[in-house]
């Protein structure tokens, strides 16, 4: 293999410690450093309006909800990564005892944009399927309004519940919480 192709794996260690020193985030794919995927207006618009409401849902619940500054680190997967939004309940569990990685999120919220269509869908969606703490994986389309709620049934399998209907209410089962969908958009 020619030395300038060769690639580099790290372990969660050195990628921690070059992530606290980065100018932009990356995540931790198996042993790769990704850079985090650029969103647009939009993409921030929608994440803000979800993140306001479930925040202010969940204000009489023990549960909390993270923005997209906290990673979540997924061990089955060897991945460390940045979802747009994490809902966990105290005591938080710290991925290899790191104080910015949780282990432990209820639910797992990906804004999808033109950007991360690929890497929420297909990617972080595998990754979060072996997350044991998880109960929900939200998808919310910034292109349309459109909701995906994926739910695990069984050992291998997840149930899909959509929503693109404006006059619903979300319901959000993992912390017994409904928001309006017109709300988001």
């Amino acid at each position: 293999m020619n030395p300038a192709t060769k690639k580099k794996y790290y372990t969660y260690e050195e990628y921690l410690a070059l992530e606290e020193k980065a100018e932009y985030k990356s995540e931790y794919h198996d042993g790769e450093i990704v850079k985090r995927a650029d969103v647009d207006v939009l993409h921030s618009r929608i994440s803000v309006n979800a993140l306001s409401l479930i925040n202010e849902a969940l204000k009489t619940s023990e549960h909390i909800i993270y923005d997209s500054n906290l990673k979540v680190g997924i061990e089955k997967a060897k991945a460390i990564v940045y979802p747009d939004a994490s809902i966990a309940k105290k005591p938080l569990k710290m991925f290899i005892g790191h104080p910015h990685v949780i282990a432990n999120p209820l639910a797992i919220i990906e804004v999808v944009s033109d950007n991360t269509a690929n890497l929420d869908y297909y990617i972080k969606r595998l990754f979060y399927e072996k997350l044991p703490s998880l109960r929900e994986y939200i998808l919310v389309e910034t292109c349309f309004p459109c909701i995906q709620i994926f739910q695990p049934i069984g050992n291998k399998e997840w149930l899909m519940r959509p929503y693109d209907n404006l006059n619903d209410d979300v319901v959000f089962e993992s912390v017994n919480i409904q928001i309006p969908m017109s709300e988001i958009w």
